[in-house]
């Protein structure tokens, strides 16, 4: 589990000739993650004719927040301590998502727009397990059907948050990258985490705030 980022990536990037990564980035924890262990791999294998290219789906229907923003805070932090790798500027595409859709359907359009228009060879989403069972019920938080089994088609899909947030101290980024995320789904007006929502739980668990 511990390197299973860096083994997709050699698939991924090195077995099929990658140039162009893509790098779905929601906003929180996982994918900026993901986007970080992105650009310390190709940095670390000096694969200077690759670059990133972050794409983010902003929600239409929130009223307080403004999404994109915290991906590109969270790209102005990853960008310095990468100065060599290349990152493209943000893609942002729109959807207002119904009841209790999953993005993915407004995801999966604008994922074969960027390879027909030759602007990715791979896609990534940052998408993590969900806490183990026992955990859930001390959380008092349904399971979402977030299994290695269903995710491993990502860089993150072996790990869990609290292995996130290993990842996170090991690469001194609690005080950097990790207060630029944002995880609450719950929109506030004052910008502040609900704290009671899916999302808050699980950063908690792992990370010991929200």
């Amino acid at each position: 589990m511990k390197n299973y980022h860096n083994t997709w990536l050699e698939i991924k990037v090195l077995g099929e000739n990658c140039k162009k990564l893509g790098s779905h980035m929601s906003g929180g924890t996982d994918s900026a993650l993901m986007t970080f262990l992105m650009a310390k791999f190709i940095e670390d294998n000096d694969l200077k004719n690759v670059k990133i290219v972050p794409v983010h789906g902003w929600d239409i229907r929130r009223q307080n927040s403004y999404s994109p923003t915290t991906v590109r805070n969270i790209l102005n932090v990853i960008r310095p301590l990468f100065p060599t790798v290349q990152i493209d500027d943000l893609y942002i595409y729109a959807y207002n998502k119904i009841g209790g859709e999953d993005k993915s359907k407004y995801a999966r359009p604008v994922i074969r727009l960027l390879h027909t228009e030759n602007l990715v060879d791979v896609f990534a989403y940052g998408a993590t397990k969900e806490p183990p069972f026992k955990d859930l019920v001390d959380l008092e938080i349904e399971s979402l059907g977030r299994t290695e089994k269903i995710r491993d088609g990502g860089p993150m899909g072996a790990y869990t948050k609290k292995y996130v947030a290993e990842l996170y101290e090991k690469y001194n980024l609690m005080d950097n990258l990790l207060p630029v995320t944002v995880s609450c789904i719950d929109d506030l007006p004052d910008g502040k985490p609900c704290k009671k929502c899916w999302w808050c739980k699980e950063k908690y668990w792992a990370f010991g705030r929200y």
